[in-house]
This record gives structure tokens, C-alpha cells and sequence, in this order.
């Protein structure tokens, strides 16, 4: 599939009523693709003060990261956009 005709992924009905519930499984699964790709962000949580809001609007802070982190998430992003 091209990237002009890939939609972006819809929220989960699962997670609709409970956007604090949907920022954790994110930020999970964010952790575990990363991963895969050897790729660790020690910093990647959601933002616990974004969660108090009202209605709550959650942030995933993806934090902090050294060169060679960034520098291994750039060649994935780049071999992504490639293809």
C-alpha cells in the first residue's frame, strides 16, 4: 500500500471512555515495537499532570535520548519511509 492511500488508525473503541487507559497501552506498545528494533527510550511514559485534566487529554513524553538513539531511530523511520 502507498502512503497516500494508508488512513490513520482510528482511536479504539476500547478506549474511547478512558483516554488515560489508551495513553499506558500506547505507550506500551510503542515500547514494544521500539524494542524489536533494539531501540530503547528510557524516558517514554505518559505525562501523569496532562492526565488530570479535564476531560482528560493524556501526553506520551518520549523524553530524552542519547545520539546513538536517535541515531538507530532515524535509520528505522528511514527504511519505513522507503518503502
Amino acid at each position: 500500500m502507498n502512503q497516500e492511500n494508508r488512513e490513520l488508525p482510528s482511536p479504539s473503541d476500547a478506549f474511547s471512555d478512558n483516554p488515560t487507559a489508551e495513553a499506558y497501552a500506547l505507550t506500551d506498545e510503542l515500547a514494544e515495537i521500539l524494542a524489536r528494533h533494539g531501540i530503547t527510550l528510557p524516558s517514554l511514559r505518559v505525562d501523569l499532570p496532562s492526565c488530570t485534566a479535564v476531560p482528560a487529554r493524556p501526553l506520551i513524553e518520549l523524553g530524552r535520548a542519547n545520539a546513538t538513539t536517535v541515531r538507530l531511530l532515524v535509520g528505522v523511520l528511514d527504511k519505513a519511509a522507503a518503502r
